[in-house]
Formats: C-alpha cells, sequence, structure tokens
C-alpha cells in the first residue's frame, strides 16, 4: 500500500539560492478563476500548440480523487512563454471553463525563467512542474499519479519525485540516469535498470503489480513534484540554462547537495511524447547546439566536485574540432572565451 498522503509546511531542504533573481523583466497578465486553497499546484510552461496544453488541462481536470487527494484541491498555472502563434489568446478563451490561472511573457525567456514564473504564483503545499507534452495512461491516472507523488513527498529525506517517464518517441522509461564524467565532461548515462523498468512501464499496470519502492536518479523536468518552499528557497531552475536542457539536472544536483534525495517512483508511469513539442518548434542541429552549450555550462560549474579530470586540456581538444566542424561559437564557449 502506499503510505497515506501528508502535507508538510516544514522543508528538509536548507540550501542558499543558487539563483533566486529573474533575468529580464516580466509583466504577466494574470487571470485566477479559484478561490478555494489548493493542496498541490501544477505549473505547465507553454510554447505553442495550444491544443496540446488544454489537453493535458482537461486530463488534470477529469473528475477523481486518490485517497485524501481530490481533483478539486489541484491549481493549473500556465505560463506562456511569448508563443508566436498566438496560443496565449486562445488559452485566455478557455481559462474560465477548465479553471487555470494564466500568466503571459511578454517576451520569450524560456524554460526555467518561464516555469520559475509559474512557480511563484503557485499557492499548493506541492508543486507539481509539467512539460506540455505529457500525457496519462487513463482518465484516473493523472490524480492517482499526483497523489502518489504527493504521497512519496512524506518521506522527509526525499527532495524531488518523479514517475516513471516513459519516452513515447525512444521507446524506454528517460528518467532513471546517474551522472558520468567522461572526457571533460558531465554526461547523462542510463542507470542498468532502465531496460527493465521500460517493459514495465509499457505494460503497467496490466500485468505488474506496484512495487511500491523508489530509484534514486538524476532529476528530470519533464513531469515532477517537490515541497513548493523547497522550491523557492532553492531559487527555482537556474535561468541561465537557457532555452532548456540542463536546468533540471543543475536542480536536482542543489537537491542533493542539500542532503536530501532526487528520486523516481515506481508506483506511478507517465508518457512523454516529447516529439510533439520541442521536436516540432526547432531543428534537431539547434537542438543539438543548445545541448552542447548547456552540457557545457553544467561541467563548468559542478564538474569538479563531480569527479571531472583535466577539464582544460578536454575543452581545449573539444574546441579545436568544432573550430575544424564550422562551431565557431562553441568552439569559443569551449576556450571559456564567450558566455561562461
Amino acid at each position: 500500500m502506499n503510505p497515506s498522503f501528508r502535507i508538510q509546511e516544514c522543508t528538509c531542504i536548507s540550501y542558499r539560492p543558487y539563483c533566486s533573481r529573474q533575468s529580464g523583466i516580466i509583466i504577466p497578465v494574470i487571470i485566477d478563476s479559484r478561490t478555494s486553497t489548493p493542496r498541490v499546484s501544477v505549473v505547465i510552461p507553454h510554447y505553442t500548440n495550444a491544443e496540446q496544453t488544454l489537453a493535458l488541462v482537461q486530463s488534470l481536470r477529469c473528475k477523481g480523487d486518490d485517497g485524501e487527494l481530490k481533483a478539486r484541491e489541484i491549481e493549473i498555472i500556465i505560463v506562456d512563454d511569448a508563443s508566436p502563434d498566438g496560443s496565449g489568446q486562445k488559452l485566455e478563451t478557455e481559462r474560465a471553463s477548465l479553471d487555470f490561472k494564466l500568466a503571459l511573457n511578454h517576451s520569450n525567456l524560456g524554460f526555467a525563467s518561464t516555469a520559475n514564473r509559474g512557480a511563484s504564483l503557485a499557492s499548493g503545499t506541492i508543486l507539481v512542474v509539467s512539460n506540455s507534452d505529457i500525457a496519462f495512461l487513463n482518465e484516473a491516472s493523472p490524480i492517482s499519479v499526483i497523489g502518489e507523488l504527493a504521497s512519496q513527498l512524506g518521506d522527509t529525506s526525499i527532495g524531488a519525485v518523479m514517475p516513471l517517464i516513459y519516452n513515447t518517441a525512444l521507446s524506454e522509461v528517460e528518467n532513471l540516469n546517474s551522472l558520468w564524467a567522461h572526457r571533460g565532461l558531465l554526461w547523462l548515462k542510463r542507470l542498468d535498470s532502465t531496460a527493465e523498468f521500460s517493459d514495465y512501464a509499457r505494460l503497467f499496470p496490466k500485468e505488474h503489480p506496484c512495487s511500491d519502492g523508489t530509484v534514486d536518479t538524476v532529476l528530470c523536468g519533464a513531469f515532477f513534484a517537490m515541497r513548493r518552499l523547497d522550491f523557492l528557497r532553492l531559487g527555482g531552475f537556474n535561468p541561465r540554462f537557457s532555452p532548456y536542457y540542463w536546468e533540471d539536472v543543475e536542480l536536482g544536483v542543489r537537491i542533493t547537495a542539500g542532503g536530501a534525495r532526487v528520486a523516481a517512483t515506481t508506483c506511478a508511469v507517465v508518457l512523454h511524447n516529447h516529439n510533439r513539442s520541442i521536436g516540432s518548434n526547432t531543428t534537431e542541429s539547434h537542438r543539438w547546439r543548445v545541448m552542447q552549450q548547456n552540457q557545457l555550462l553544467f561541467t563548468t560549474m559542478w564538474g569538479r566536485k563531480l569527479g571531472v579530470t583535466k577539464m582544460k586540456m578536454w575543452h581545449v581538444l573539444r574546441a579545436a574540432k568544432c573550430f575544424v566542424e564550422g562551431e565557431l561559437s562553441l568552439g569559443l564557449d569551449f576556450l571559456g572565451i564567450k558566455r561562461l
């Protein structure tokens, strides 16, 4: 049986915020139809494809409960990151019927700052951050998944918790990883149990009963929960990781540096339709470049503490390779001449 759902205002993390101030000026338009106090706040950063985001909201608004957690106790906050396709206006027209808060960024700030903005507007004890391309297995699943995450946070040793996140494009669970120091950079490396848990998630819950366990892993920002006060005291995501990638891993490292665990529960599964969001808005070469830049930024910040050796030598070699391949900007980043 799952542990009972216990709300805790106290925090298990005591850590100085790494970056609590947001870059840029945001004057959001806030439309709030909720009057009761929520127990869980779900923050959804949004960029284009309003239909996808609204489908997620509709699934969260389906009637249901999980023990003490009721659907009406879930607050939904959408932050539109200056979508160029008019998504903000479309979301506004659906706001009243689906009962959510809406904030509109006046300029594009990226995932980290947009999620932080949503968290600053939240009032629930538990904060859930969800990508807009997350889907659930059935109508009852959203409440049961969030209820399971909230239950796990009753364990004060856990700082952030995720369900198993099944990437539909890769056909595997994507959030069971460790950090690996290799040739001057920190990398994500799949845990040996990934294949086993991918089979488990693919058939969940038909053929596999809940094992009622957790797996220590690296934080994945696609869908996770933590105590809202913990998130705010840590300063949220670091907005230097713009527009996306590695901001979630870096937040997870700060959580564990404060003495808490980052874990995935094997009692809940969500689907991540990754190719329907970021994959439809950007080119593969652009995503690769952003990934490399932010991986370098993360390594520069945490590499020495996490076991990266001969960092300068490897970065010079990687810079030379970038110059040969015509990636001048990235090569300068590796040399520390730009960005860092």
